[in-house]
């Protein structure tokens, strides 16, 4: 029963962490109620910050997000609705699946980005790796995005 409730709370920070992108776990509630224009919106506007990006890049990378989140809730409400809680090997079978799709995003937003904001958003993805392995912001609680690196 442990092992199966671990999964869900994996699987629940892995897929808004997932959904966030950039922006990391979620807390005080505001998460689950946006909707996939105000999530990218929130998402966009942080690399816009971080990573300074132009007018081209911040438009490319809302609408990848917003085509993201709504995936992501689509998902969500498939597993609600009708897919119930998958069994114990489907768990790990869909973890290694949004593993793959958390790569496959990051390509993707690194695609819209110059040499040296790459450089930049890998250095603060690598920050937040640290902060969620030491059980810092980010997760469950951590606020919604996760804190920002210093």
């Amino acid at each position: 029963m442990k092992k199966i409730l671990f999964a869900i709370a994996a699987l629940m920070v892995s897929t808004m962490s997932f959904a966030q992108g950039f922006g990391g776990g979620f807390g005080g509630g505001q998460g689950m109620n946006m909707n996939p224009e105000d999530m990218a919106k929130r998402q966009a506007d942080r690399l816009q910050e971080q990573l300074e990006l132009t007018k081209v890049q911040y438009d490319s990378i809302y609408n990848y997000y917003v085509a993201n989140a709504k995936e992501q809730a689509a998902r969500r409400e498939q597993m609600q609705n009708g897919g119930g809680m998958p069994a114990e090997g489907d768990m790990q079978a869909m973890m290694e699946q949004m593993q793959k799709q958390r790569e496959a995003q990051e390509k993707k937003i690194k695609s819209f980005l110059t040499d040296d904001q790459k450089k930049k958003y890998d250095e603060i993805q690598e920050q937040r790796r640290q902060q969620r392995q030491q059980g810092g912001q980010g997760g469950f609680g951590g606020g919604f995005g996760g804190g920002r690196p210093q």
